[in-house]
């Protein structure tokens, strides 16, 4: 038996190869107007300093949430996003629990900026490992800090001020200061 292609399959591997050639341009073209987009607009510029949120990421949250005021706080954007379940419940009792109606491309946005977040030494790492060494599994480590991202981008996006990875820490040391020098009081 011959392991040479035959004519059509080798006409079937060619068009697959064209194929691959005109995707992967047309991604580049999508890539440049991606990278444009954060030159031009402020709040694409701002999402790209958070960590797991690149141009790609950053374009798609802009697109989708639009102004992040029509949010109250950051519980109704995890609605949106389908990233907490609510209690159902009936009479007092609970009898289990629901997902929001939300975006599921939303949720899939911040699921998967946990990954990139999560790479370097950064907040949202140490807050992964501090659940994962209390004994929390990899799905609910990963939920709590695609909320803390979800947050992040929310408080940035309003507040217009670029991400500062030090700041939870900076602020829970001055509210610590303080506490202790009420308490001396």
């Amino acid at each position: 038996m011959s392991k040479l292609p035959t004519d059509t399959q080798y006409y079937v591997a060619c068009t697959l190869f064209e194929q691959i050639a005109l995707l992967e341009e047309q991604k580049r073209g999508y890539e440049e107007r991606f990278a444009a987009n954060a030159k031009k607009f402020k709040e694409i510029k701002l999402l790209m300093s958070i960590p797991g949120i690149g141009p790609i990421r950053a374009n798609q949250l802009v697109a989708i949430i639009v102004t992040p005021h029509r949010f109250k706080d950051k519980y109704h954007l995890y609605s949106y996003a389908k990233l907490t379940k609510h209690n159902r419940e009936s009479d007092g009792r609970q009898y289990g629990k629901s997902r929001a109606k939300g975006l599921p491309i939303l949720k899939s946005i911040f699921v998967s900026a946990v990954i990139g977040a999560t790479k370097s030494d950064t907040s949202f790492r140490r807050k992964y490992n501090n659940m994962k060494d209390r004994g929390a599994n990899n799905e609910a480590a990963r939920g709590a800090v695609s909320r803390m991202i979800a947050a992040t981008v929310l408080a940035i996006w309003k507040s217009g001020k670029k991400y500062n990875d030090k700041y939870k820490e900076v602020a829970q040391r001055r509210n610590l200061k303080r506490k202790t020098e009420d308490e001396n009081l």
